[in-house]
């Protein structure tokens, strides 16, 4: 949590944790942990998703005109160019991944982010991540998007529930895209 992992020369998968309170009709049906609210979750993320500037060329240290390869990208920090995947445990407010809709007759329990769903609407990350992939809402499992951002909940790993996710790099654009999703149940033996 709180981390960016590079995962290929220009692709991060950035992370961080926690949530907020979800509401229903405006009351609190269960609190977040660690968080009262979405601003902290909001901080964190922009600051992660912020793209560090690529480090200036290097100086010549061998032959005339011949430069060194240039130092890999840092780890932990989302350069210019990269793709990301970005795993939280909350998802953006207002997507079916963030509602659950269990008690017939009432209305949902909103248990998403706004100031998160905020951050995924800006530009740059509609350029940049691929996918937000969240949990949270265990029986809300499946798609939703936010702008072109596919947004993934694979639901309750403790509950036999998961989610492959199919990257690879485009040949014509040279970016990596998602090819598709599998949600997988296992089911509990007794």
């Amino acid at each position: 949590h709180n981390r960016c992992i590079r995962l290929a020369p220009d692709l991060v998968c950035v992370g961080f944790g926690g949530s907020m309170p979800a509401t229903r009709d405006g009351e609190v049906v269960w609190n977040g942990y660690p968080w009262e609210d979405d601003s902290v979750i909001a901080t964190h993320v922009s600051k992660l998703l912020t793209a560090v500037p690529p480090a200036s060329p290097a100086q010549p240290v061998c032959e005339p005109g011949l430069l060194p390869p240039p130092p890999p990208p840092p780890p932990d920090s989302v350069q210019e160019n990269d793709t990301v995947i970005l795993l939280t445990h909350v998802g953006p407010l207002g997507t079916d991944t963030t509602e659950d809709k269990r008690a017939l007759g009432k209305s949902p329990i909103l248990a998403g982010s706004g100031r998160l769903r905020a951050i995924v609407e800006e530009e740059s990350s509609q350029q940049r991540v691929i996918a937000h992939v969240h949990g949270h809402v265990h029986n809300s499992a499946g798609r939703s998007s936010v702008g072109c951002v596919s947004v993934l909940n694979p639901g309750a790993l403790c509950e036999g529930n998961f989610m492959l996710l199919r990257i690879a790099r485009s040949s014509v654009s040279m970016r990596w895209q998602v090819l598709g999703t599998e949600f997988v149940h296992i089911p509990r033996t007794q």
